[in-house]
């Protein structure tokens, strides 16, 4: 690894003073600085701050200080970073910032700051970055760890991060340790808070105890492929010719003839307020197939056991059908179809709908399982950052797959089964000691589950999808190539999580 350097693109500038320093201010921050070595030594260079440990001639860790150029939130500063690095003055031994690859970052909250930690790559060199906000004002740091102790020195750094002293007033001046001038009164201490558990928001789901048909088409070598289940949630596919997403998958009927009068019913967890339902009559996976197979010409739906004829368009549009009440039972029966092709009469997806948005269907469970969901995810997500992981035995299903996003960027290993806690057990704590002895072989996959990987300051909800009865998975926004996702199987009465994975 090679050490980042300043270097001043002006004719004339007088000799920067360097000083002994064990505190890093630049822009309105303070931060208390580790004992590494001998003493930190702190440069101040135009709006760039550099920060080195005098514990050997390469020091352990540099630390560059600058505001960022534009305010915004959190997510839009790293997303820019690669922009904010390419500034005059820094430079990688002699050479400009050319290439910044974000790797893995988490957000917390620091004294009375929210800050954003992570790994980049500078020019092919690895390293560690902050962004620190508080009122508006925000700063970025990038570490530099000496070649050979890159884990050390990103501990290191993340040392100095958590080193934020609290704000005695945006601006307001503190005097540096041995100055001689008066100290001014010091603030209340603040208790540094731990990391914040906040997950992403999550979309409006509703709970399905179970989808039936009367009949289904039996597929030998996929046995739940037309499943009625699938009407709520249906696989998608691009649709070219209208640059939308459709429905790829369908139920249908099972019968020798066309089908007419078979039906699905939809039977929710507990009573919901639906506003609309939206039904994708025929098959829509390409347009050649919807032409090919019958047309569904007529529908009766039936709002708890009352039916009403609905009639769907004669193209691959969503019919509506105005609900407005609270329902608990939902029935789609074929009344007429016209034969294609191809006898099979299908129904491609089926959406519930309120305050025009399609509600996430939870299928298989009961009606626990909307407000659990939210409340297994922070208790997820609460002991995978703990130490020592307290609680996360229970929340786990076996066999239990880790297939950590950081693989991404390392050749993409395959992913680690584990068949019991004992397995996920044994893993952590070798993962553990190995960060604390500065061993992780970033070779090798990471076997031990590691928390999601979350902005608090990114607005945009997590998404989530149903993928059969009891199954869903929750995919998180990111800011990187990947996005994490963790897979959840509802069982006797709570949320396990069964996977971790990224995509």
């Amino acid at each position: 690894m090679r050490a980042l350097a300043i270097a001043l693109g002006v004719a004339v500038v007088a000799p920067a003073a360097v000083a002994r320093a064990d505190q890093l201010r630049q822009a309105g921050f303070a931060f208390e600085l580790p004992r590494l070595g001998k003493a930190w030594e702190q440069e101040a260079r135009g709006d760039l701050v550099v920060a080195s440990d005098d514990s050997d001639t390469v020091p352990e860790l540099q630390i560059f200080a600058f505001p960022a150029r534009k305010e915004g939130p959190l997510a839009e500063i790293e997303g820019r970073l690669a922009a904010e690095l390419a500034r005059p003055g820094v430079s990688l031994a002699g050479d400009p910032v050319k290439t910044v690859k974000l790797g893995q970052a988490s957000g917390e909250t620091i004294a009375d700051a929210s800050v954003r930690v992570g790994a980049v790559t500078v020019n092919g060199e690895p390293a560690v970055f902050a962004i620190v906000q508080r009122s508006g004002h925000s700063l970025i740091l990038l570490g530099v760890p000496k070649p050979g102790i890159f884990d050390r020195g990103a501990a290191n750094f993340r040392a100095v991060v958590h080193g934020l002293q609290a704000a005695r007033g945006w601006g307001a001046p503190a005097t540096a340790r041995g100055s001689g001038a008066a100290p001014a009164a010091p603030a209340p201490a603040a208790k540094t808070p731990a990391a914040k558990t906040d997950l992403p928001r999550l979309p409006d789901t509703i709970a399905v105890r179970e989808v039936t048909a009367t009949s289904t088409f039996a597929d030998k070598a996929r046995r739940d492929a037309y499943a009625a289940w699938r009407v709520l949630a249906y696989e998608q596919a691009a649709d070219q010719s209208a640059s939308v997403s459709i429905p790829a998958t369908a139920w249908c009927e099972g019968k020798p003839d066309e089908g007419v009068g078979e039906a699905i019913t939809i039977a929710l967890a507990a009573p919901a307020r639906i506003d609309a339902i939206r039904i994708a009559a025929g098959v829509w996976k390409t347009p050649k197939l919807f032409a090919a197979n019958n047309q569904v010409a007529a529908l009766e739906v039936a709002l708890d056991g009352v039916p009403t004829a609905v009639k769907p368009p004669a193209s691959r549009t969503w019919l509506e059908v105005p609900v407005g009440r609270e329902v608990s039972t939902i029935a789609i029966k074929l009344a007429e179809v016209k034969p294609g092709k191809m006898n099979d009469s299908c129904l491609s997806g089926v959406e519930l709908v309120r305050n025009r948005q399609a509600l996430i269907p939870l299928l298989g469970v009961d009606g626990g399982a909307n407000a659990e969901l939210p409340r297994a995810l922070a208790a997820l997500q609460t002991a995978l950052l703990a130490p020592g992981r307290p609680g996360l035995e229970k929340l786990l299903e076996f066999p239990f797959v880790n297939h950590d996003a950081a693989g991404f960027f390392m050749g993409a290993p395959a992913p680690i089964k584990h068949a019991s806690w004992k397995a996920v057990d044994a893993a952590c704590r070798a993962w553990d000691k190995a960060v604390e002895r500065d061993k992780v072989d970033e070779s090798k996959p990471v076997s031990c589950p590691r928390p999601a990987d979350v902005d608090p300051a990114d607005d945009r909800p997590a998404a989530v999808v149903s993928t059969g009865p009891g199954k869903i998975e929750v995919i998180f926004p990111s800011h990187r190539e990947v996005r994490e996702l963790w897979r959840l199987h509802w069982r006797d009465r709570g949320w396990r999580l069964s996977a971790i994975e990224y995509q």
